[in-house]
């Protein structure tokens, strides 16, 4: 038989409706979990990898800058090369399969090689980000709720992931942090088996709509970038280990926030969407002014309020899934390329000394 929306929401009994769209969204959750524990982990400690191989704090900036280009700005594309050739699943695969490529790559060269896996590694999120956000709109109504759960079990990768890197950086076996990156490929495709299913598109695209969308995602521009404020405690502490638990302490915010917020735009719609911002303007003060710990924490909050709020938002308002998706993710590149490089910059002023 099938295993489609139709046979998941309409057919069978409803046990197996609900059984089917959990499980699916546990495999999900879990895909992203796995990724999260290899590229967290890898990003917790890109900016004293960074410094280790001869870059400054300039480098780093041009490197997430490039990183977040890359990641968020050509979703859009990918987006709609999934709608229109109903390659969801394909790039979903792809994009997964791309994340321990690039971290090997990144861990094996000098700066260059840094900067090349950092490429590859976003590459694989910006295949996969647009693709798999419209299958999980399928899943459920109580969209708040679905992209809740998937944070949550995303953002406990996240959490282990700058874990895992700091014992590895202490044990000397940085590639540890690879094995979880190739079980997440097993995972996605378990997660197919689960649900081979497919979005249904809403009508046709409307450009001011996502416009509106990537204006949504600008907001972004208000929050200093994690990694920016993991190298920044560090410097502050003059511990390399440090950047790992800070980018660890916003990864856990986010985490236990998640769920309350997909609550609220359940809730309260898209008055909920004012979260984002405020909390990203919060950690950009706390940053310049010198408490790179309480900006991590602010941070995870806006995080949060991305991953949850913003993607419901669209769920439910774009008429072409994937593409929705897309359009918010321009925004978001955008705001936070630039803010990679202001941030850096800022840094450079309070934190002089990188290593």
């Amino acid at each position: 038989m099938a295993i489609g929306p139709a046979f998941l929401w309409n057919g069978g009994g409803t046990s197996m409706r609900v059984s089917r769209w959990v499980l699916a969204l546990l495999f999900f959750g879990l895909t992203s979990l796995l990724a999260d524990v290899c590229y967290e982990g890898f990003r917790g400690i890109l900016g004293p990898l960074a410094f280790e191989k001869g870059g400054s704090w300039t480098d780093l900036g041009l490197v997430l800058a490039e990183a977040e280009l890359i990641n968020w700005g050509l979703r859009l594309p990918a987006a709609i090369i999934a709608d229109r050739l109903a390659a969801w699943w394909s790039l979903t695969i792809l994009g997964y399969a791309l994340t321990p490529v690039g971290v090997a790559v990144a861990l094996a060269g000098g700066l260059g090689g840094v900067a090349l896996g950092v490429a590859l590694e976003r590459l694989g999120k910006t295949l996969r980000a647009p693709a798999r956000d419209a299958l999980l709109s399928g899943l459920s109504g109580r969209r708040g709720l679905v992209y809740a759960v998937h944070e949550v079990m995303d953002q406990v990768g996240a959490v282990t992931g700058p874990l895992l890197a700091y014992y590895a950086i202490a044990t000397g076996r940085v590639w540890l942090i690879l094995v979880p990156g190739m079980a997440s490929v097993a995972a996605i495709l378990a997660a197919r088996a689960v649900y081979p299913g497919a979005p249904s598109p809403r009508g046709h695209p409307q450009l001011s709509l996502h416009a509106r969308f990537a204006l949504l995602g600008a907001t972004s521009l208000l929050l200093p970038h994690p990694v920016v404020i993991a190298a920044a405690a560090a410097a502050a502490t003059g511990d390399a280990g440090a950047a790992p638990l800070a980018y660890t302490l916003a990864m856990l915010v986010d985490a236990v926030v998640a769920l309350p917020l997909g609550k609220l735009y359940d809730t309260l719609g898209s008055a909920s969407l004012a979260t984002a911002p405020i909390a990203g303007i919060a950690a950009g003060v706390l940053l310049a002014t010198g408490h790179p710990i309480a900006a991590s924490a602010a941070a995870g909050i806006a995080l949060a309020a991305y991953e949850t709020v913003y993607r419901a938002y669209v769920a439910d308002h774009a008429p072409e899934r994937a593409a929705g998706f897309g359009a918010l993710a321009l925004g978001i590149g955008v705001g936070q390329a630039t803010s990679a490089i202001i941030y850096s910059l800022l840094a450079l002023i309070a934190y002089p000394s990188p290593g």
